[in-house]
């Protein structure tokens, strides 16, 4: 497993979420602004995962033993 890679990919997400969930309050977004916060997590997450981690699959419906679950 590429532990420092996922390490990365986790804590630049958890930043951008801090920000944008902070940013976003304090322009008066109210409750808006922790869904938008998790929105963009898991976002960053996904995306950089995809681009840095390309063998890596999240969900099980990507493995190919398991066709019964698509």
């Amino acid at each position: 497993m590429n532990f420092g890679k996922i390490y990365k990919i986790t804590v630049i997400a958890a930043l951008a979420q801090a920000l944008i969930t902070i940013g976003l309050a304090w322009k008066g977004f109210s409750f808006y602004s922790l869904a938008w916060g998790g929105f963009a997590n898991v976002l960053i997450t996904t995306i950089s995962a995809q681009i840095v981690l390309p063998g890596f699959h999240y969900f099980i419906f990507f493995n190919q033993k398991h066709k019964a679950y698509y």
